[in-house]
């Protein structure tokens, strides 16, 4: 998995790696389901209660949520923390690779749908 750019966003941990890439392939399966489901029903009963693009931004923020509550939920973060100065260091790293995480999905979401221009 080294050769791949989401590499950059994965822990060192092969364990944690594994299980992230799980917890992204669930979210993804997901949201292509309920993408899917969405589009038929809005094919079968045209009500237009909300925007194409604003479901679909819905549907990528819930991806990223996903995988972030799979992840807090899983405990995974606490394997190798032994102590307090360990595990405040250890939420500092995550938090911030979470950040990064969550800022370059925005940026790549401006840059392919552009700015709300009213």
């Amino acid at each position: 998995m080294k050769n791949s750019w989401l590499s950059l966003f994965l822990p060192e941990d092969v364990y944690k790696e594994k299980r992230i890439l799980y917890f992204l392939g669930e979210s993804a399966i997901l949201g292509l389901c309920v993408s899917l489901l969405f589009l038929i029903v809005s094919y079968i009963y045209p009500l237009r209660l909300i925007e194409m693009n604003m479901f679909f931004s819905f549907v990528v923020v819930g991806q990223v949520i996903y995988v972030f509550l799979r992840y807090i939920f899983s405990g995974m973060e606490y394997t190798d923390t032994f102590s307090s100065k360990d595990y405040k260091r250890e939420m500092k790293r995550f938090f911030f690779q979470s950040l990064t995480f969550t800022l370059v999905f925005f940026v790549l979401y401006v840059l392919i749908s552009g700015l709300p221009q009213e």
